[in-house]
């Protein structure tokens, strides 16, 4: 994705586009492909599948390194899904510079070989990562640190999230927390220019305290079957770590930048908040 960027953006100097208006352009159309390849790919799941299965075959060539490829058990973005700059690891693939091998890694055979569960070994290792078995933090977002409020310690699963970035019942604190579906700072940026907008709203007003309370301005009801926004086990294993969800916004996390744009900056500043001094 950040070849193709570079070579819109270049396309756009070539035209004599000035650098601030080409990276701008080339900004929000990046983040137009990201956003809507994510929504394609939940709408219409079996339609992703296979265009990513004719683009992976457009570079593979043959069945057999398919084979090799496999398919998932998972829809695309029920997990996540890796750009491959210009198919460079299908080209790998393809001219046998790399190979899969598919199975349960069970231990190291040897100095520089790794032993399947299902049998067979894998060897002439020179590096071995170590990229599954992550967990999320105990206590989302405050991980390890010991928090009271009031004298209470802070349990993540006694607290809903409120536009994911402040939590219900804890008084001015806001956390950044990015997107899983297009890049992570995306989010970061609405929410420093969010905090900002309310950090002055506080000291036009003179407030001291902001405190997120649901049902404090609308109705409010708890979001029944709120499922994570992907299926990988480190999500599922971390439901119990993470703050609940309401029905409707500002309690509902989304994955959608524009939705998230348009709450954050057009939004009341005083939604389903309370302000003391």
């Amino acid at each position: 994705m950040r070849l193709l960027l570079a070579r819109f953006v270049r396309l756009l100097r070539w035209l004599w586009v000035p650098p601030a208006i080409a990276a701008t352009l080339g900004r929000w159309r990046m983040i137009y492909l990201y956003d809507g390849f994510y929504k394609y790919c939940k709408r219409w799941p079996g339609s992703a599948r296979r265009l990513i299965g004719a683009i992976a075959r457009s570079y593979l060539k043959t069945d057999a390194l398919m084979e090799m490829l496999g398919s998932p058990t998972y829809d695309p973005w029920d997990q996540r899904v890796c750009a491959c700059p210009d198919g460079d690891f299908f080209n790998s693939l393809a001219c046998g510079e790399a190979s899969i091998v598919k199975g349960s890694a069970s231990g190291f055979g040897g100095p520089r070989s790794l032993s399947l569960a299902g049998g067979g070994e894998v060897g002439d290792l020179d590096v071995v990562v170590t990229a599954t078995g992550m967990n999320l933090q105990e206590n989302f977002p405050m991980s390890r640190i010991a928090v009271t409020v009031d004298g209470a310690s802070y349990v993540a699963k006694n607290h809903f999230a409120y536009k994911s970035l402040m939590l219900s019942g804890v008084p001015n604190l806001a956390f950044s927390m990015g997107y899983t579906n297009i890049p992570w700072t995306l989010r970061s940026d609405l929410i420093g220019s969010y905090v900002a907008k309310l950090v002055n709203h506080m000291h036009a007003t003179g407030a001291k305290k902001v405190v997120p309370t649901p049902g404090s301005t609308k109705p409010f009801r708890v979001r029944v079957g709120a499922s994570p926004p992907l299926s990988s086990s480190y999500f599922l294993r971390a439901i119990e770590c993470m703050p609940k969800e309401g029905h409707a916004h500002p309690w509902i996390a989304t994955q959608d930048f524009f939705a998230d744009k348009r709450n954050l900056n057009r939004g009341p500043i005083d939604d389903e908040v309370i302000f003391s001094k």
